[in-house]
């Protein structure tokens, strides 16, 4: 059984009586939304890293490498793929994150009060 599978199981399990929800399970439930969010901020913070050490080495912001990279004026260096893929996982994690933000785990203290900001996706065209 997939872990997306065992979720939906439990959702349903939950949803039988919601007023006789054991509040062990809350917490588990909070705690490893808790966990995650941690998880994808630290991810978060290491790509930001990286994604600074690009703009740095090749003396260029990442919008900008981006709106080149797409038009193809950029080639096809192995650096320029990794930096790629580095903005496209800073978008797929401000996306996760905004979602954990949306169900309230930031109010435990996961997230500090701050606006993540977006990142353009560079989007590949091989044909």
């Amino acid at each position: 059984m997939t872990t997306l599978e065992k979720v939906k199981l439990l959702e349903k399990y939950l949803a039988v009586d919601v007023e006789a929800i054991d509040p062990v399970v809350e917490l588990a439930i909070e705690k490893l939304l808790q966990r995650e969010a941690s998880r994808m901020d630290q991810l978060k913070q290491r790509l930001l890293r990286q994604k600074t050490e690009f703009e740095e080495k090749y003396g260029l912001n990442t919008e900008e490498f981006c709106m080149r990279y797409k038009n193809g004026t950029m080639g096809d260096d192995m650096d320029y793929v990794e930096w790629s893929a580095t903005v496209d996982m800073l978008t797929d994690i401000e996306k996760r994150l905004s979602l954990l933000q949306h169900v309230g785990v930031h109010k435990r203290g996961v997230f500090p009060r701050r606006i993540f900001p977006t990142f353009p996706a560079c989007e590949l065209s091989f044909l």
